[in-house]
């Protein structure tokens, strides 16, 4: 398992240097996620593909306000999955699964990395690979 979220309390300053702290204001600071599989490994190329990545430390905080993320791009502050430079929307489906539509052209050059970020900002760096095939090739 990933490891435990941290409770940071927050202090101000309006000169870097004197610092006052608030009441009762904290900020959680979350692992980086961790992903180790795809599901499925490929696809054929040329078509779209639903993917399930696997991994730890797919949270969002609790409490948070919600954030509407639009369905067909990766922004700011919205789970997203990232393959061959193109970053897609993402669904946090448990603190273990996030899903993805990946367009036809991820990987299309046979194995790209296919990594995860829980803000659209910060990506994984974890190496799990995703597969296009042609309809000849099998996946390895």
């Amino acid at each position: 398992h990933a490891p435990a979220a941290a409770q940071l309390s927050l202090r101000v300053s309006p000169n870097g240097q004197q610092f006052s702290p608030i009441d009762d204001a904290t900020l959680t600071a979350y692992p980086a996620p961790t992903p180790f599989a795809v599901a499925p490994r490929g696809a054929y190329a040329g078509r779209a593909a639903d993917v399930t990545i696997l991994g730890d430390g797919y949270v969002r905080s609790q409490g948070a306000r919600p954030i509407v993320c639009p369905s067909e791009a990766c922004v700011v502050g919205c789970p997203c999955c990232r393959c061959d430079g193109l970053a897609v929307p993402a669904t946090i489906v448990s603190a273990t699964q996030i899903r993805c539509t990946l367009p036809e052209t991820a990987g299309a050059g046979g194995r790209a990395p296919i990594e995860v970020s829980l803000n659209g900002q910060q990506f994984s760096s974890s190496g799990v690979e995703y597969t296009h095939a042609n309809m000849l090739d099998a996946f390895g």
